[in-house]
């Protein structure tokens, strides 16, 4: 990973210094009479984008599922959950009523583990269910019921949580929590919680600042707590927004900062050493720059590639209508996809560690108001590949293998492998009819 990083930052550095675009590339709003021809002429602005007029045909069911689609995948319903393995739905129906949306499976796919609560009882429980014995354990918490919008979060290994009961406290309390029901509770006097994320295993980081929830925040902390330890302050950090982002690894952070312009950047901090990866300005530079001159960016959240080569940033210019994904390419030049104004989106997913997933919502962003859309898009090339159908606001969740990617309807679990070419006709595709669906993980 170390390595990989390195040769990262090396070939940012280059994008940093790309020139800016000269004068004769900025194509004139009123050509001349002799400039015009009958034959196409390239894009003198190539940026990765899709029409405005969306193409995708309306969202499609497929045939039942089957053991085709590696991996296992979590529904939560009514209190009930359901898992789909190697073609086969289980039926699984806890003690009591489950958290919504606080479940998940272990990283083996052989259990299930989450927060459930007893109205009668009063009381919260750490809840295991093994899908091969089908033996529950009970483990109570000693804490109070959870809010229904509680920030919550399980570790990368579901062997810790954390959460975060009251935002509005002066000095935020972030309650951690793990397997055998052992609580520590974590505070920082005069300062609030601001961002937080999982480090490898289960080493949990987060970042404080004095004064009112609010960013930006140019000086604020970074904090480690690992199992038995007492928090450890990793130093002073800026930032622009909450994303942040360990690599798989743990040995470098992703995470949206401040330049020495006061203007958000994309940083990477590794063994202490803090590095602007990709800074706003360097977008408009870029030969892509000329469709968003003049306009003020600002990046907003951070993703890791699988292989821990790059990183995905999302971000968003003035009013509504200007969303974007930019990302780190091996030739030295940002890679970039500029969401239509028909648009928005607040998400770019890594399907593999050459292949992003974009999807885009909006009452006028697909072929009718219940179909929405999701970009297939090659990194290193940042051309795309193919423009595909979503449930209006639906959310993308791929595969890890990295050849489907899932996403929900109101019923019906839609299952796509996106074709390689602008043709949602032969795309091949599955369905499960169930509701809720959680999570997609784990091989079976």
């Amino acid at each position: 990973m170390g390595h990989r990083t390195s040769a990262l930052l090396t070939a940012l550095v280059l994008a940093c210094t790309t020139p800016a675009p000269s004068v004769d590339t900025i194509p004139n709003a009123t050509p001349s009479a002799a400039a015009v021809s009958p034959t196409p002429t390239a894009d003198p602005c190539p940026v990765a984008s899709l029409p405005d007029r969306a193409t995708a045909a309306p969202v499609l069911a497929g045939p039942p599922a089957t053991g085709e689609v590696a991996g296992t995948l979590l529904f939560e319903d009514a209190g009930r959950f359901t898992v789909f393995s190697g073609g086969s739905l289980t039926e699984i129906t806890p003690p009591f009523p489950p958290r919504e949306g606080l479940t998940r499976l272990s990283p083996d796919g052989q259990e299930l583990r989450g927060l459930l609560w007893d109205e009668g009882g009063q009381a919260t429980y750490l809840w295991r269910y093994g899908r091969a014995s089908r033996a529950t354990s009970l483990v109570t918490l000693p804490i109070p019921r959870l809010p229904t919008h509680a920030a919550f979060a399980w570790s990368p290994d579901v062997t810790r949580f954390a959460y975060v009961h009251d935002f509005d406290a002066a000095e935020t309390e972030i309650v951690i929590g793990s397997l055998d029901g052992i609580i520590d509770r974590l505070r920082v006097p005069g300062e609030r919680l601001v961002a937080s994320a999982w480090r490898g295993g289960n080493t949990y980081t987060f970042v404080t600042a004095a004064g009112t929830f609010g960013l930006p925040k140019p000086d604020a902390t970074l904090w480690s707590s690992r199992p038995g330890d007492a928090r450890e302050s990793l130093g002073r950090i800026s930032l622009g927004s909450t994303g942040m982002q360990w690599a798989r690894g743990g040995d470098a952070l992703a995470y949206v900062g401040l330049d020495d312009q006061g203007e958000t950047a994309l940083r990477i901090r590794m063994a202490g050493v803090d590095t602007i990866a990709l800074r706003t300005a360097d977008l408009l530079r870029a030969p892509l720059g000329c469709r968003i001159a003049g306009r003020e960016l600002r990046f907003s959240s951070v993703e890791w590639s699988p292989g821990g080569a790059s990183v995905v940033v999302r971000g968003q210019g003035p009013g509504q209508s200007l969303y974007f994904a930019a990302w780190l390419r091996s030739s030295g030049e940002p890679g970039f996809f500029l969401v239509p104004p028909s648009c928005y989106t607040f998400s770019a997913e890594w399907a593999t560690s050459s292949r992003l997933l974009v999807p885009m919502w909006g009452p006028e962003c697909g072929t009718d108001d219940k179909t929405n859309r999701v970009a297939v898009v090659d990194a290193e090339s940042a051309q795309v590949l193919a423009e595909l159908p979503i449930a209006r606001k639906a959310r993308v969740t791929p595969s890890p293998d990295g050849r489907w990617f899932a996403t929900q309807d109101d019923a019906v679990l839609h299952i796509v492998a996106p074709s390689s070419q602008l043709d949602p006709g032969g795309t091949e595709r599955f369905s499960i009819a169930r509701r809720g669906f959680v999570q997609w993980c784990c091989p079976r």
